[in-house]
């Protein structure tokens, strides 16, 4: 059997090119490990280094057995370390799902500054709102945002109620429209929905929950009154083209700061009064959630209830 003793050997002299330098890193002398590779050799079967007077080389099967031996190293670190470190202290991962929201650049910053491990995997996944709570039933997704309209909320609750996830409402936000700078509209303060008629509404796809939108009915107006419309489900995509063309977003107050970097501005909307509620969802009660979890559950109910 192979030890790990061999590999490390190995791998000393493939990265050092010559087993007499190799020998002096490892603090043993060139004849032993001479030994310890030739045993490799007889162990694998193959001729694993090329020997020159220059110095040695891998063969194409040294190369190979060169690339999983430093795997196996790398992963019996890991393992080394937790005789000294929890968990956490060494590996870290969220999964995130997003809905109908810009999440603002300082929760990035700030879940990296908490978070202490050596290696971690972040996960920012943006879903429609069925995808979403489909992720948390499946538990595919820790956390779930979502941004959701005073009439989707309804439903919304239902299916929370049914899959068992909770959830924590964070904030209210009237509706704005959100346009760019060649928007026609771009400098006047609030804007009627019945001046947008001639213009691009641009939204993310819809799906059973969002789709009650389109009912929606502002001042003798509805969604479904629009000439035009445009579908993108990437919200990098959807800012960029907010920015450039004469189009407009519907959206709520906890994208103005993130989109006003874009230079897109964010216009109440003349008589309406609908709603705009920010939800925390978890398939678990917050105590349950893992470190990294709370962590950035923490970050949204400070940062977003402070807009």
């Amino acid at each position: 059997m192979i030890k790990i003793s061999q590999l490390e050997s190995f791998v000393t002299v493939v990265d050092f090119g010559s087993i007499n330098k190799a020998a002096e890193h490892l603090f043993i002398t060139q004849p032993a490990l001479s030994r310890i590779l030739k045993s490799l050799e007889e162990e694998m079967g193959k001729t694993l280094l090329i020997r020159q007077n220059h110095g040695v080389s891998p063969t194409r099967e040294g190369k190979l057995l060169y690339t999983y031996a430093q795997t196996v190293l790398a992963e019996l670190k890991v393992i080394e370390h937790l005789k000294h470190k929890n968990a956490y202290e060494i590996f870290s991962e969220l999964h995130v799902s997003i809905y109908s929201l810009f999440v603002c650049d300082r929760i990035f910053s700030q879940f990296v500054d908490q978070c202490q491990a050596d290696n971690a995997s972040l996960c920012f996944e943006e879903v429609t709102i069925e995808e979403l709570l489909n992720n948390l039933y499946h538990e595919k997704s820790e956390v779930g945002i979502a941004a959701v309209h005073e009439v989707e909320f309804n439903a919304v609750q239902k299916m929370m109620s049914a899959r068992r996830v909770h959830y924590e409402l964070i904030g209210e936000s009237p509706m704005y429209v959100h346009v760019g700078k060649n928007h026609p509209l771009y400098d006047q303060k609030k804007i009627e929905l019945a001046q947008l008629f001639d213009t691009t509404y641009l939204h993310l796809p819809f799906d059973s929950y969002s789709n009650l939108r389109l009912s929606i009915n502002i001042d003798g107006v509805t969604p479904n009154d629009f000439k035009k419309s445009l579908t993108v489900n990437n919200y990098h995509l959807l800012a960029n083209i907010l920015k450039e063309k004469d189009c407009f977003l519907f959206g709520n107050k906890w994208q103005i700061d993130e989109l006003k970097k874009l230079g897109i501005r964010s216009k109440p909307i003349k008589r309406c009064d609908n709603k705009i509620y920010l939800l925390i969802l978890t398939p678990t009660k917050y105590e349950e959630l893992s470190q990294e979890g709370r962590i950035f559950v923490d970050l949204i109910r400070d940062i977003y209830q402070s807009m």
